[in-house]
């Protein structure tokens, strides 16, 4: 049997050139329209910066399956919701699947709750108008590949937005 040395740089070119996987759900009421943005704590990447619902992926999951189940441990709703594939983005290796999740009704997600991994995620929440949303973008601080989704997808939301109300 041989043995393979491999250097530490080499092990880390390796693993950043694996490909993964993470999935976001940004929620939207059927009834009212409004979008549902949470604010991340403080103690986190990113914090007290806005974003939508997700995280990574976890081994032999689907990117609708990754979604569904960030949005359901991050949020703590239980209710019905309807997931439909929006987009997908790649940045520093990792594919980001974006969906757009419909719930009947506004829900109130729980904030600083520890998740299963120990940590606080959310320190806040807010149902938002389209409008709303696009003037917080320029005035407040956004998770940035969350600001940039927004950005990009701003008309396909206001389409999906308004097809509704």
């Amino acid at each position: 049997m041989k043995t393979l040395i491999i250097t530490e740089s080499v092990l880390t070119l390796l693993m950043e050139s694996k490909r993964s996987m993470a999935a976001g759900v940004l929620p939207i009421c059927e009834k009212t329209g409004r979008i549902l943005i949470v604010k991340r704590s403080g103690n986190i990447t990113f914090p007290n910066s806005w974003c939508n619902l997700g995280g990574g992926g976890d081994d032999g999951e689907s990117p609708k399956q990754n979604a569904m189940r960030e949005f359901r441990e991050e949020s703590l709703f239980r209710g019905a919701i309807t997931l439909k594939k929006d987009n997908v983005t790649t940045n520093k290796n990792v594919h980001y699947h974006n969906f757009f999740g419909f719930v009947k009704n506004e829900f109130t997600p729980k904030v600083n709750v520890k998740t299963i991994d120990g940590e606080v995620e959310i320190s806040d929440f807010e149902w938002v108008t389209f409008v709303e949303l696009y003037k917080r973008l320029k005035k407040n601080k956004f998770q940035p590949d969350f600001k940039k989704y927004l950005t990009t997808q701003k008309k396909v939301i206001h389409n999906i937005i308004y097809n509704l109300i």
